[in-house]
């Protein structure tokens, strides 16, 4: 958890560690409506860039966790 950046969390999905889930919480400084929303979220070049966003100001398995975001396994 950092108080600028939020925080970042990995869970383990699979037993092997091969699927993961990845989440990044931090305060959002944009109003968007319900469509920019929904527009938003369906933009998965916005959702793998948002995750990779400032991913140095944690530690290093942050950066090794978002460095290969498959577009087909983005689940929202």
């Amino acid at each position: 958890m950092n108080k600028e950046q939020g925080s970042f969390f990995i869970v383990q999905q699979l037993y092997d560690g091969s699927d993961v889930l990845i989440g990044k919480k931090q305060p959002f400084k944009t109003n968007l409506s319900r469509q920019g929303w929904t527009e938003l979220l369906n933009n998965n070049d916005w959702c793998i860039a948002f995750l990779r966003e400032e991913a140095d100001k944690f530690p290093t398995i942050v950066s090794n966790a978002v460095s290969k975001i498959s577009k087909n396994k983005i689940n929202l």
